[in-house]
């Protein structure tokens, strides 16, 4: 069976919030073939056990050590099979039709590189600084983006940070 996409989740001591997460997909996701690959990093908070006895689906590794954020998702990634890699971080809970609307958008631009859907923040946040929130818009990085205009126009618009969670990477 071909994958559309592999929706990867690195954990660390958010039992609860990888529960949500998790449920949310399986609540959420239809009309694509997926797979979801959780990594946690050593959490010995329980993680691993209710991911085993809520979510059997779910391809599980269980990292002896703590890889890290990005070490994790690497080591993630070379077990997906999909089409698409979703960087999911574990407190994100996704709305209907989240993972399709990606996959289609992934399916109809043959140059994608990395996209980003709208990120929304729930409860109180505190912007010290000018910050770009990606929420209401989708930022796309396609495979030939010159990053030396991606900075010089997020310099002149004055944002000082771009935050690009969740992310669907190409995997080709």
């Amino acid at each position: 069976m071909s994958l559309d996409v592999s929706i990867v989740i690195v954990t660390y001591k958010c039992r609860e919030a990888a529960r949500d997460c998790l449920a949310s997909i399986y609540e959420t996701t239809t009309g694509v073939d997926f797979e979801v690959i959780v990594l946690d990093n050593a959490s010995e908070d329980g993680t691993v056990e209710m991911v085993r006895s809520e979510f059997a689906d779910v391809k599980l590794i269980a990292s002896g050590e703590n890889l890290g954020f990005a070490g994790g998702c690497n080591r993630a990634a070379a077990e997906a099979g999909g089409d698409y890699v979703f960087l999911l971080n574990p407190d994100t809970v996704l709305h209907e039709g989240t993972v399709a609307h990606l996959v289609e958008f992934g399916f109809n631009s043959s140059d994608l590189g990395l996209a980003c859907g709208p990120l929304y923040h729930v409860g109180a946040l505190d912007l010290t600084t000018t910050t770009l929130l990606a929420a209401g818009a989708t930022v796309i990085i396609h495979r030939t983006f010159d990053a030396a205009a991606v900075v010089d126009e997020l310099e002149r618009s004055r944002v000082s940070t771009v935050w690009l969670a969740p992310a669907m990477v190409n995997a080709i």
